[in-house]
């Protein structure tokens, strides 16, 4: 398919504002299309695994506390392993720095697109910024889909290049951009940046808003606020015209009202 009509499909696809389409309302050979389709247009959506988390947890857990080794565990379960990294109370499997650097290790000997992608959405999703394996996460992420082949693959290089969501820094970059995007609409930086579906919602989201409530404070008090970006702080804030974030209604008062209060 030449790059122009490829294109083409991909911004109608993105852009469809029509009901949503599942697998189970349309033709086989459709809905084989359509599979096709968002495989070649490198599209992700997590689904929620079709086996028990906690027993996986559990046996994982198990042999590594046994053995401190990687080996015991059957590869299925080591294919498993990023949907349980956040799972259950903390401490998570993935504050273990010396089990994430063990796995990390595998996951580079067998770069499986379809253990990756989980990986990145489950870190983007809880965006663990106080664990001790934040950084070696995101820096071996952005090491595996460098070296992946996959168009799904290839396509998440690209988003989190464009827009940082692997940097140290990564929020507040992603935070700066959406001010200085103003010709393209929130929803639209989301959907090209990847952050649709679970992750809309997500923990790295959150961590956004919260970085763009710093800045709008910051120009508050320096009464610097122009109104593009308080436009831009309440299309964030709000989705499908319901808050995004409802523990960041308090958080949005306080950025706005502090200044004024303080007597800025």
């Amino acid at each position: 398919m030449p790059g122009n009509a490829l294109a083409r499909i991909q911004q109608l696809v993105t852009f469809w504002q029509g009901p949503i389409i599942t697998f189970s309302t349309l033709p086989k050979r459709v809905s084989e299309a359509k599979k096709f389709v968002e495989e070649k247009l490198g599209y992700y959506n997590y689904f929620v695994p079709p086996f028990d988390l906690g027993e996986t947890l559990s046996i994982i857990r198990d042999h590594w506390d046994r053995d401190f080794s990687l080996e015991s565990i059957a590869v299925r379960h080591l294919r498993r392993t990023p949907h349980v990294l956040f799972y259950g109370p903390k401490p998570h499997l993935a504050d273990d720095n010396t089990f994430m650097g063990a796995y990390l290790n595998w996951l580079g000997e067998q770069p499986r697109t379809s253990t990756i992608l989980p990986l990145l959405y489950v870190f983007l999703k809880n965006y663990p910024v106080d664990s001790p394996s934040f950084n070696l996460i995101r820096e071996r992420l952005d090491s595996l889909l460098e070296r992946a082949s996959s168009l799904k693959a290839k396509t998440w290089q690209r988003r989190c290049a464009d827009y940082g969501l692997l940097k140290s820094d990564g929020a507040r970059s992603f935070a700066e951009l959406m001010i200085q995007r103003d010709d393209w609409s929130i929803e639209e930086i989301l959907i090209d940046a990847g952050l649709t579906g679970g992750l809309s919602s997500g923990e790295f989201l959150m961590t956004v808003y919260n970085d763009l409530l710093e800045l709008t404070n910051k120009k508050l008090v320096h009464h610097q606020l122009v109104e593009n970006i308080w436009n831009r702080i309440k299309s964030f804030g709000l989705d499908k015209n319901q808050l995004r974030f409802e523990t960041g209604r308090a958080r949005l008062a306080e950025a706005i009202l502090e200044p004024f209060v303080n007597g800025s």
